[in-house]
């Protein structure tokens, strides 16, 4: 240590404070103690010392800082780390949840689909034994059973041939004297290939607005074989009229299966497709709806409107 600074930390050290009192106080002191220094003196070792600790210490405070930016750094790091996990995460269950919800909401239009198919198919079965007979007009004092046998020796049935069969005109509403009001909203001549409206059938109709709708009679078989060989000779015969039952009339008389209310809608969109030139054939086998779009093509099933509607390309364009 240099004796320039070595006087400095002297004269640093010595108390040459004057106080008031300091007259009554050892009043008979020596003048050489009128300096009073530290019972020791700073060498060289003890200031590096000093100088070092003084270092130390700033070393420790920088330390400390840096540690402190590090560790900001290091939580912000680690806050956005686990964001960024977390966010993962959710999107994973949201995915997941999105997949499930799909997966359910197949399971749930299976069901649905097998339970309407099996709701038409307990329906059908109630009608499996059934025909409708269309275009024959009600008359006053009609014999049903009657109309019925003729159609059978016009189809081929010997007398002892005729099917048991339990005939029965469609009638709604209700009745006012011996008028009988006919409403069957869901039969119409829609569902028929080429039926004309007949208008000069001179009969005794009780309703003047009759239509094609008003004319259904209901043939319930009591045998399955009995109503389907019953069919199965119209399909062939394919001219039944109302004077093969006595009536003055040329107009066709049609035979089809008793459809469900369903199946009705389907065979007329598909009928109207046909009359378009959308489809080739029409037809039904046990109360389920068959079509051809050309004579090259094998039958296909109906069962809703989107297979109608898969076989209409212009339809199936303009959604596009």
């Amino acid at each position: 240590m240099s004796d320039k600074h070595h006087q400095r930390l002297q004269l640093f050290l010595v108390d040459d404070t004057v106080n008031e009192d300091d007259a009554d106080v050892n009043a008979t002191d020596n003048d050489d103690d009128d300096q009073l220094l530290l019972p020791y003196e700073l060498n060289d070792d003890a200031y590096a010392q000093i100088m070092a600790a003084i270092l130390a210490s700033s070393r420790r405070a920088a330390e400390v800082n840096r540690c402190n930016a590090l560790n900001t750094v290091n939580t912000n790091k680690t806050l956005d780390c686990k964001f960024d996990r977390l966010i993962s995460e959710v999107s994973g269950l949201r995915d997941a949840i999105e997949e499930k919800i799909d997966s359910i909401n197949r399971k749930i239009k299976q069901t649905n689909k097998l339970f309407q198919a099996s709701q038409d198919y307990d329906k059908r079965s109630g009608k499996a034994c059934e025909l409708v007979l269309m275009g024959i007009p009600y008359r006053r004092g009609e014999n049903l059973r009657e109309y019925f046998v003729r159609l059978c020796r016009v189809l081929g049935f010997q007398e002892f041939e005729i099917p048991l069969a339990y005939v029965r005109r469609m009638l709604s509403g209700s009745s006012s004297g011996s008028t009988a009001r006919l409403k069957i909203p869901h039969y119409s001549h829609s569902i028929l290939d080429n039926l004309k409206i007949r208008t000069n059938v001179k009969l005794t109709v009780q309703s003047r607005h009759s239509t094609p709708n008003e004319s259904i009679i209901v043939v319930q078989f009591v045998f399955r074989n009995a109503r389907n060989e019953f069919y199965r000779r119209y399909l062939d015969h394919k001219a039944l009229c109302l004077r093969d039952i006595g009536l003055e009339s040329g107009s066709r008389i049609f035979v089809n299966e008793n459809l469900t209310r369903t199946n009705l809608g389907l065979k007329a969109e598909a009928m109207k497709m046909k009359r378009d030139g959308k489809l080739k054939n029409v037809f039904t086998v046990n109360g389920q709806i068959y079509v051809k779009r050309t004579s090259e093509h094998r039958p296909e099933l109906v069962t809703s409107t989107v297979d109608l509607l898969l076989m209409d390309e212009n339809k199936m364009r303009s959604n596009k």
